[in-house]
């Protein structure tokens, strides 16, 4: 069983060393230039819903480290923690992080990036003796995102009752600040539908655009104007992969759609 961490000093906020979804090598251009301690916190690329603690060292190398979710708790080292921030000051302030070393150094992205973004619930979701790990929902509640647990469910605290369950993704709705490549390829999430519609209508045939969807949390609508008939297509972000499931087909960016 893992110990259980609780600071009375927490590290520095997730502003400044949160990444968001980041590989490996992304990670490591980020830190060449920095000095000795500098780290950062991604969300791994390829399991989506764990973290990854990039650390460049006394020795110049970068080293990467796991840290698993599990029910809103992160697991790292042995030990647990309530928050990554709660984490991050424990080895910043008191355990190194390799022998003789600490966390020194935070690198702030370039973009500010929700570590939990912030949805609202579309329809109501009942905790049952069946579902006893179900969030109960009711339409209109604001939740928090903890993390991914699979494609179709995520970890969510209730931000009116402070309560933390398991919620499935199709009840919620939240207007997305990055989906994949945001130039080019039509994607519109500043605004709104009935905007985005009177835009179409007056394009040529074959001009399209995509919008959030009003109806899955997470995925996304293509909207494509056909003799003057307008024809919706629904675009499912896959959590797990991070990819884009289209027409039988998978894409990892909106751009490949083209």
């Amino acid at each position: 069983m893992s110990e259980k961490i609780v600071l009375d000093k927490t590290g520095p906020t997730y502003k400044c060393w949160y990444h968001g979804r980041l590989n490996r090598c992304e990670a490591e251009e980020r830190l060449t230039n920095t000095l000795r301690g500098s780290y950062l916190v991604r969300e791994s690329e390829q399991n989506p819903g764990t973290y990854s603690l990039s650390y460049k060292g006394n020795d110049e190398q970068i080293s990467h480290f796991k840290i698993s979710t599990m029910c809103g708790e992160y697991h790292f080292g042995g030990r647990q923690f309530d928050s990554l921030q709660t984490l991050i000051g424990y080895y910043s302030y008191l355990v190194d992080i390799i022998h003789g070393e600490r966390l020194l150094y935070p690198v702030k992205p370039a973009n500010d990036i929700e570590l939990n973004p912030i949805c609202v619930a579309l329809k109501a979701q009942k905790k049952t003796t069946e579902d006893a790990d179900n969030l109960h929902v009711e339409v209109g509640d604001h939740l928090s995102i903890e993390h991914c647990i699979s494609d179709d469910y995520y970890w969510c605290r209730s931000l009116k009752t402070q309560t933390c369950g398991v919620v499935n993704k199709q009840i919620l709705f939240q207007k997305p600040n990055n989906c994949g490549d945001s130039k080019n390829n039509g994607y519109q999430s500043n605004i709104n539908k009935d905007e985005s519609m009177l835009r179409l209508s007056k394009g040529p045939d074959g001009s399209y655009l995509i919008l959030p969807s009003s109806t899955y949390f997470g995925d996304s609508t293509l909207f494509v104007h056909i003799n003057k008939q307008m024809h919706r297509f629904r675009i499912k972000h896959l959590q797990i992969t991070n990819k884009y499931s289209f027409g039988g087909r998978l894409f990892d960016r909106y751009v490949f759609l083209h």
